[in-house]
């Protein structure tokens, strides 16, 4: 005996409407979702929920013989191909629908983890510069390095700079001119735009 036997219909109206309409059924299952086991899955689900659904109007209508449901054999207590096909499509929609949701997630995911990256990297690349830039100011002279660092780091003004250094204009532009040149030849080969 297959798994698959264990869950068909038990009872002589569900084996009738199993007979007549699994292969049907499953033909359509195939088509719609292009996996045979995936098919046979929603097949068996479609079968256990139209079982239920039968055993929950037999309840609510009073219990009938076998011989009874299968004279009714077309609507089964109002439940008809229709019905199974119904279900069917709505099997096939929701995992279909579950398909795309774990698709999109995956590739949040992907893209998220790809950015993460991306940002260590960056990061790093980043830090790494900003390392090899304070070697290079840190090699400037005293009277130089003042000036970048009151220029970039304080944020001042040349004019600024000039009275905080009690210094003429002339000679902050003069020395901020010459550190800029020491330190593009420091850092030269160094790429700073990554």
């Amino acid at each position: 005996m297959t798994e698959f036997e264990d869950d068909a219909p038990t009872d002589s109206a569900s084996d009738c409407m199993y007979e007549r309409h699994a292969v049907g059924l499953r033909a359509y299952l195939i088509k719609s979702l292009r996996d045979p086991e995936l098919a046979e899955d929603v097949l068996q689900q479609t079968f256990r929920k139209y079982e239920e659904e039968r055993r929950k109007r037999s309840l609510a209508g009073g219990i009938q013989s076998a011989e009874e449901q299968s004279r009714q054999s077309s609507s089964n207590n109002g439940l008809s191909v229709g019905w199974l096909y119904r279900v069917a499509q709505n099997e096939v929609a929701q995992r279909k629908r579950s398909e795309t949701r774990w698709n999109n997630h995956r590739q949040r995911l992907g893209l998220f983890v790809s950015q993460m990256q991306r940002a260590s990297h960056d990061e790093l690349v980043a830090a790494e510069q900003a390392q090899l830039v304070r070697a290079a100011l840190k090699q400037l002279p005293a009277a130089l390095r003042d000036v970048v660092e009151l220029r970039v780091l304080e944020d001042l003004k040349f004019a600024e700079i000039a009275e905080h250094l009690d210094i003429p204009l002339g000679t902050v532009l003069s020395r901020m001119n010459r550190a800029l040149a020491a330190l593009k030849r420091a850092l030269r080969g160094i790429d700073l735009d990554s």
